[in-house]
């Protein structure tokens, strides 16, 4: 595919002031025959698309540029320029070039297909923090790997023709693994994803608080999280403690994260319910815009991997723990959303929460509906 490119760059390194334009045409008229024409509008085409997708194209390109460039119109167009090409090209040797850019598009057609679906895939997942590689949509992961097996197949196929450039690196291995074209589509679409809040999850599902739930004179705060488990040392001390931030800047503990001695916690996600925060402490630590500031800190000294992922202000429920709350907040998070008087949920991967780092985060309050659909009943898979 990148013939013309070579040739435009050798002509001008032995004539820097020659037309760019005469050399091209120059190439396609020696190259493609009486096929020039239509081969030249091939080339057109996806150099247009290039510029119109604004993309800043390197060697590896991520892979959600690849879907950005080279889209379903762009692939019309180019398998009509190749038609026609066909069609006005009888002489065999300049056949085979028009055969070899074929298959180049046929590589790339399957290319954007598979990525397609694996960034469906992810899309389908509710926070990025959720995604399961294993997934709960069967119909997406046949779709998936009906895509990849034709482009493994095709790959495999022509390896011979090196047509695909850069088939042998680490790069295109890696792209053509399954699980890792997942991953890679995950960290792609991640960089433009936004976290969540009560507010804006209302403002997205167009929901109003017609009656505003009152009754309520404590809270619980579920802070989901990786590695909510107790010290290195001895298992018998906290890694995190939580703190509510009143807005003269004052700190009011509120508890810590992690089960003493609770090996279950280790390297998992999961939920730390901090139970019985007084209603006169979110009323009293409410800024001008009813936003809640918390704070995460880490004990000088104390060695951490957590990650934290999300809070929800809950009202207590009843034999609720953490192991249901993980349940409800992993399979059952729209509800937990509806439930919750406000919660924040951060994009992607989450905040690390390293040794000594201190980290705040505002959780703005609107309140929940009197009526709140039913829990769902918690099922252990």
């Amino acid at each position: 595919m990148n013939g013309h490119i070579y040739y435009l760059a050798c002509k001008l390194l032995w004539n820097p002031g020659a037309d760019s334009d005469k050399i091209l045409d120059d190439f396609y008229k020696n190259m493609y025959g009486s096929a020039a024409d239509d081969m030249k509008k091939y080339y057109d085409n996806y150099e247009k698309a290039f510029i119109d997708s604004a993309e800043h194209v390197a060697n590896q390109t991520p892979l959600q540029q690849i879907g950005t460039i080279f889209t379903p119109a762009v692939m019309k167009k180019a398998e009509k320029h190749l038609a026609d090409a066909r069609k006005k090209q009888q002489d065999n040797f300049i056949m085979d070039r028009i055969e070899k850019q074929e298959i180049a598009y046929g590589y790339i057609l399957r290319l954007v297909q598979a990525i397609q679906s694996a960034m469906e895939i992810i899309a389908n997942s509710d926070q990025f923090w959720l995604f399961d590689p294993a997934g709960n949509n069967p119909k997406l992961h046949d779709k998936y790997n009906v895509c990849f097996s034709e482009l493994a197949s095709y790959i495999d196929k022509y390896q011979s023709e090196n047509i695909f450039y850069g088939t042998g690196n680490n790069y295109h291995t890696k792209m053509i693994n399954k699980t890792n074209m997942l991953n890679y589509a995950e960290s792609d679409l991640a960089k433009a994803s936004k976290g969540l809040d009560k507010k804006e999850y209302l403002a997205s599902t167009k929901q109003t608080i017609t009656k505003p739930d009152t009754t309520t004179e404590a809270f619980d705060i579920w802070m989901y999280g990786n590695d909510w488990d107790s010290g290195e040392n001895d298992g018998q001390t906290y890694e995190h403690f939580v703190y509510i931030i009143d807005p003269a800047g004052k700190r009011i503990e509120i508890g810590a994260l992690g089960n003493l001695g609770d090996a279950n916690a280790d390297k998992v996600n999961r939920i730390n319910i901090i139970s019985n925060v007084s209603k006169n402490i979110i009323k009293a630590c409410l800024d001008k815009n009813k936003d809640i500031k918390f704070l995460i800190t880490n004990p000088s000294g104390a060695w951490t991997m957590s990650t934290f992922f999300a809070a929800y202000i809950m009202p207590p429920i009843n034999k609720i723990n953490n192991d249901y709350a993980t349940w409800l907040v992993q399979k059952k998070v729209d509800w937990v959303r509806q439930a919750s008087f406000g919660f924040r949920e951060l994009s992607y991967q989450g905040e690390m929460l390293g040794e000594n780092k201190e980290y705040e985060f505002l959780i703005p309050v609107t309140g929940r509906e009197t009526a709140v659909p039913a829990m769902p009943v918690f099922f252990k898979e």
